[in-house]
């Protein structure tokens, strides 16, 4: 790679990090960019390599006479090393460059991606909503009226308006990629909870709510590793719901590593009723985003309403603490689970994954 350039970019932003090992350099660099997200900190890299130990990190910067980026860039190693797959992100998560375009407009993973070597593995680059929606949706967002003196003005958690110059959910692929879609749904949030409260929220979601408060149900954040690993525990039960064992699970020590590494943009909300813990949610906030990570209930609590009761809760604290936007992730396809986020404002966001079999995988189709 290129020596990286030295200093802020034209534009006042800083400049690429030296290399991967310049964490703080690093997460300056993607939180200057509004479409950066903690899934492309060195922080989330932190996160995964301690939870995920068959991982190699091999992000990179590139700079030089191009546009300075960085990819997040994880090996997933099976069989001895045998089979390896490259992820722009983990597990399954945003990824891709920040910024995803030079100054003229042009897709940077077009040109980045056919650069490194490695003919034998296979590669999922996963796209990011936050490229090209943010404007689209919030144009039809109460959230979007936010006055010159008051963006002048964003801290750090409420970065400037995204404003790309297009939206393009299915774009061209990097050469020897394969195009895929995917979706998530992206809430503008308002400026305050009453508007998200009276604007958003049903009559008979408001209800809810305070009806289940008088029953003695609570919401509350938690950093107790006793509540990490019971919500792991939800998680394993509610595989049989879904279907049975998936081919890839999170590991038993994912959501303590969370806790562990993620700092004060890991939240974990649980719901509690008489002191047992009905049900528990991982958002992550940062850089003017909270992602709605994973959520499971225990399903004998389920007249608790535990999952709408987590998810409004996570909304609310996510407007007064000045976040712009609620991301609910990807559904699975699920189009009941669709619906729900839909029902708390969520819009369907697509975004693009590339991906490219290698000549191993090639050869064994279900490596």
């Amino acid at each position: 790679m290129c020596a990286p350039r030295p200093g802020a970019d034209g534009g006042g932003r800083p400049g690429p990090p030296a290399s991967r090992d310049d964490e703080t350099g690093w997460d300056a660099f993607v939180a200057a960019h509004p479409e950066g997200t903690i899934f492309h900190t060195r922080t989330w890299a932190r996160i995964v390599l301690t939870a995920f130990p068959r991982l190699r990190d091999a992000s990179l910067v590139v700079s030089g006479d191009d546009t300075p980026c960085i990819l997040p860039l994880f090996t997933w190693s099976r069989a001895g090393g045998l089979f390896r797959t490259l992820h722009s992100s983990f597990p399954f998560a945003y990824g891709g460059p920040v910024p995803s375009r030079d100054d003229a407009g042009a897709d940077l993973a077009c040109r980045l991606l056919p650069r490194p070597r490695h003919l034998l593995c296979s590669w999922r680059v996963t796209g990011n909503p936050f490229v090209d929606a943010g404007q689209a949706i919030a144009s039809r967002s109460p959230s979007a009226n936010t006055s010159r003196s008051r963006s002048a003005n964003l801290s750090p958690s409420r970065p400037a308006e995204i404003s790309p110059s297009r939206v393009e959910a299915d774009p061209t692929p990097p050469p020897g990629f394969t195009a895929e879609q995917d979706a998530t749904h992206l809430l503008a949030l308002p400026a305050t909870e009453a508007a998200y409260w009276g604007g958003v929220l049903t009559t008979a979601q408001r209800n809810d709510w305070r009806r289940l408060a008088k029953k003695g149900v609570t919401v509350e954040e938690t950093r107790a590793e006793r509540d990490a690993d019971a919500v792991y525990e939800l998680y394993r039960t509610s595989f049989a719901h879904w279907g049975g064992e998936p081919r890839f699970a999170n590991p038993r020590g994912f959501y303590r590593a969370l806790l562990a590494h993620g700092g004060d943009a890991v939240r974990l909300t649980v719901v509690r009723h008489k002191g047992r813990l009905a049900g528990g949610c991982l958002v992550l906030r940062w850089n003017g985003k909270a992602h709605y990570l994973a959520g499971y209930f225990d399903r004998e609590a389920r007249a608790l309403r535990p999952t709408a009761l987590l998810q409004i809760e996570s909304i609310l604290r996510a407007i007064r603490d000045g976040y712009r936007w609620y991301d609910f992730l990807p559904s699975g396809g699920h189009a009941s689970v669709e619906a729900f986020k839909e029902g708390l404002g969520g819009r369907r966001t697509p975004f693009p994954i590339w991906t490219r079999r290698g000549g191993l995988h090639r050869l064994r189709p279900g490596a």
